[in-house]
């Protein structure tokens, strides 16, 4: 999955609005609000969460191979490379997040990693 931080994952643009998301991918296989009150849009392999005005916080993908500033990373390498590029990465709850690729994963949760907006990195810095 090709990623361009903060702005892009994949087909979408991480400034689109949850009704223009619907417009663009149809409707989720599932809808719920979770634990931290953020309004959940499940498509199977993504699932998208915005906060109550609507506004994209991150984006959870299933990907084996992550594309990121024209390098393609297999997430079993994904830790070793954010860890090699990227100075301000901290861990939360298990979590490595990278402020400078925009991302977030468990490395124990394989192939799973949340693509961050600015709003949402924000949360992550904290929580």
């Amino acid at each position: 999955m090709k990623i361009e931080p903060y702005n892009i994952v994949g087909d979408v643009s991480l400034d689109i609005r949850d009704s223009e998301l619907l417009n663009h991918l149809g409707d989720p296989e599932r809808q719920s609000t979770n634990s931290v009150g953020l309004l959940e849009f499940d498509f199977g392999s993504r699932v998208f969460r915005f906060d109550s005005t609507g506004t994209l916080n991150e984006v959870t993908i299933e990907s084996e191979v992550i594309e990121v500033e024209g390098v393609a990373i297999p997430f079993k390498y994904l830790a070793s490379h954010i860890n090699a590029e990227d100075e301000g990465a901290f861990v939360k709850y298990g979590f490595i997040v990278s402020p400078a690729f925009g991302m977030a994963f468990d490395p124990e949760h394989s192939p799973w990693v949340t693509v961050l907006t600015k709003t949402g990195l924000a949360a992550w810095e904290t929580v």
